[in-house]
């Protein structure tokens, strides 16, 4: 019975210290349990869609282009990507001939770019990413380098 007493104690005290927004929110979240659950899992549903038709764009572009200067690392949700650029490919350049060339926004990293998925809308998503793979091949079509998926060169 002491320890009941003292666990309920301890429950109380901790629920008593979070703010009254918190435990309106708490109370509101417990009260549409399932409806969170059902729209938590719509999300969840949408991520799983994106990332099979990234994956599915990714397998369709290292067919026609191969994985010699690109090489995306796996990706474990539908919100960002990261392509790892062969050497001798400078992604501030590649990040810029997307944005002018295809519209295609990405953030150039030290050794490739950082692709949102989660403002594509799936329809547009291959495209995407076709385009990633049209500007990284015709960027330096006459060059040899090594796979893209070898360990990561160093920032200079």
């Amino acid at each position: 019975m002491e320890i009941g007493s003292k666990a309920g104690g301890l429950i109380r005290g901790e629920i008593s210290q979070v703010n009254h927004h918190g435990q309106i929110l708490a109370d509101a979240l417990m009260d549409d349990w399932e409806q969170v659950s059902m729209e938590r899992a719509a999300v969840i549903n949408r991520l799983k869609e994106k990332w099979k038709i990234t994956m599915d764009a990714l397998e369709e572009g290292y067919k026609k282009y191969g994985k010699e200067k690109l090489c995306a690392d796996p990706c474990n949700g539908g919100f960002f990507g990261y392509v790892n650029l062969a050497s001798g490919l400078e992604p501030k350049t590649i990040a810029e001939k997307l944005i002018t060339q295809k519209k295609v926004g990405v953030v150039p990293g030290d050794n490739g770019l950082r692709v949102a998925f989660c403002g594509v809308p799936p329809a547009k998503i291959g495209r995407m990413i076709e385009a990633i793979f049209e500007v990284v091949y015709g960027e330096i079509a006459d060059t040899v380098c090594a796979s893209a998926c070898l360990p990561r060169r160093q920032a200079d």
